[in-house]
């Protein structure tokens, strides 16, 4: 028999915004790929994929590909404004909560990739400010062993490198296991940069990707999983650094996630899902401080962190159904090697702990041809020295279907991003310097959460294999966390005012005959500050 494969938008996906719903009808907007999408395409790598979906791009900085979603973009080189998660586990480095794009996460694994727009704080957590990208892993299709590999050469900007990638699965009647591999290996590009010659892009890179899955299918421990994904790369810092471009500059991220998880059906109306997860992430860099002396300045910070989450799902009626949540978070960083004004630095950070509880309220209404009601609220308390907080981030969303195959979405939701332990450490190395230099630490304050508030407002149409979506949205952001120099020392502070950021966008996809599609989009956003005057750095 051939089993008959829907494509993405006719999938019901559990995993999208924790709906067991098409994407078509979930409150919220998302560009879903399949595993079938990225093998036509070409592509294995976020980055890649972000720059050809509708309201995401990438830009590069010192080395690095960060997404820009809606008119907004995360400060500076690292992507810390999205939260990352393969099948709900999330993997985001653990410092300042950067999100991979590149090669240390390559996508030849994924059965399905959504990039999802707009805040998603109430049911995900701080890291999802601007939007997030979920993956769901490809699976055995059949007992015994199977998998598959594939190595390229590619040569083009900015892609330029030897790229190997391979899945490995085992199953038998009672368990699944999964093996995959990635490497990738760039020579440094070394393109001028700006007006300056002496300033090249040292963007070589080396990554190196492994995840490794069990769960049982059968059995007494049916609903049991383990894991562990190791991400890491290393490479220059790409254009400039420091004022100092020097092929002697590197740079290296590398996060260990190991998880066990648990999801089980208790009746015909109560499902649970809780989930135990560590973060081993560490972020090490070196770089030419003084081209004229040759001298260096070197940093090696490793992190711990440990995460739970605990769900629990009833279905009220056939068309209303809850979800309750808990979720703790603990972290922590060492500094075993921070090189500041020629001497060493070290400094274990305080513990962060991060709780807070969640409910969604999803119910079906018979109007129409059928409107889909959401409801999520999340209240959290963080814990950190000098900057306990509480916080409260809601969303609501109404999808009201018209006529067959035409549909309204309108979705309002604010979100928060508490400050992470770069901030709160630099800020911390900051006060001590300058104190050395007898220079005034009043400028450094304690950190707030940066906010944001969305709203969008979305016509779709869909006929067999076309899917339209027509999109307004308007997001707002307060309180935004930036780096501020002062007397030769960074240090992060809460902008005093707001930057607003509206726009349109489209997305047009077609499925044709003989394996053929179509995918157009256009977006424009216009982000201007509190006074009117457009942000200059939107891409």
């Amino acid at each position: 028999k051939v089993k008959r494969v829907k494509p993405p938008s006719r999938r019901k996906d559990c995993g999208l915004l924790k709906l067991c719903l098409r994407p078509a009808f979930a409150p919220g907007s998302a560009t879903v790929y399949s595993a079938e999408d990225l093998d036509l395409m070409g592509y294995y790598a976020l980055a890649d994929l972000a720059n050809i979906t509708v309201g995401y791009s990438t830009y590069q900085l010192f080395g690095e590909r960060v997404f820009e979603t809606r008119g907004l973009k995360a400060g500076s080189f690292e992507n810390n404004k999205h939260l990352l998660a393969i099948d709900g586990i999330p993997i985001n480095h653990l410092r300042a909560g950067k999100a991979q794009t590149e090669f240390s996460l390559p996508l030849y694994f994924a059965d399905r990739v959504s990039f999802i727009r707009g805040p998603l704080s109430s049911l995900w957590g701080q890291n999802a400010f601007f939007g997030m990208v979920d993956i769901r892993s490809k699976r055995p299709t059949r007992r015994g062993f199977s998998g598959g590999a594939m190595a390229t050469y590619q040569y083009g900007f900015p892609e330029h490198g030897f790229r190997l990638m391979a899945n490995g699965f085992h199953a038998s009647r009672v368990t699944a296991t999964t093996l995959n591999l990635g490497l990738y290996l760039k020579g440094s590009s070394r393109d001028e940069v700006g007006v300056n010659p002496a300033h090249l892009n040292f963007d070589r890179q080396t990554s190196i990707f492994a995840r490794l899955h069990h769960r049982f299918v059968d059995g007494a421990l049916r609903g049991l999983s383990a894991g562990l994904i190791f991400m890491r790369k290393n490479g220059g810092l790409g254009e400039f650094w420091a004022a100092y471009s020097s092929e002697l500059n590197s740079l290296t991220w590398q996060t260990i996630v190991p998880y066990l998880r648990y999801s089980g059906v208790v009746s015909r109306r109560l499902s649970i899902d809780t989930f135990v997860r560590g973060n081993f992430s560490k972020e090490r860099g070196s770089y030419l401080r003084d081209a004229a002396t040759g001298d260096m300045s070197e940093y090696d910070i490793q992190l711990f962190g440990m995460h739970t989450v605990s769900e629990m799902r009833y279905r009220v009626t056939r068309m209303t159904s809850l979800l309750l949540g808990l979720d703790y978070e603990l972290r922590m960083s060492r500094n075993l090697l921070a090189e500041k004004l020629g001497e060493i630095v070290q400094k274990d950070s305080e513990l962060q702990h991060l709780f807070s509880g969640y409910a969604q309220l999803r119910t079906r209404l018979r109007f129409l041809s059928g409107m889909h009601l959401l409801a999520e609220v999340r209240y959290g308390i963080g814990r950190s020295p000098g900057n306990d907080a509480q916080h409260l981030t809601y969303r609501l969303g109404v999808v009201q279907r018209l006529l067959a195959g035409l549909a309204i979405k309108l979705t309002y939701a604010t979100g928060n991003r508490p400050p992470s332990l770069k901030e709160v450490d630099l800020n911390w190395e900051a006060r001590q310097a300058l104190e050395k230099k007898s220079v005034s630490t009043d400028l450094i304050q304690d950190l707030r959460a940066e906010r944001i508030e969305s709203f969008a407002a979305s016509l779709l149409f869909g006929y067999r294999g076309l899917r339209l979506d027509l999109t307004y949205f308007y997001n707002r952001v307060t309180d935004a966390l930036s780096a501020v120099n002062y007397s030769g020392e960074f240090f992060f502070r809460n902008n005093a005012g707001q930057t607003r950021a509206a726009g349109l966008s489209l997305e047009v996809r077609a499925r044709l005959p003989f394996k053929l599609g179509v995918l157009a989009n256009f977006s424009y956003a216009t982000a201007v500050n509190e006074d009117g005057f457009e942000v200059a750095d939107v891409p």
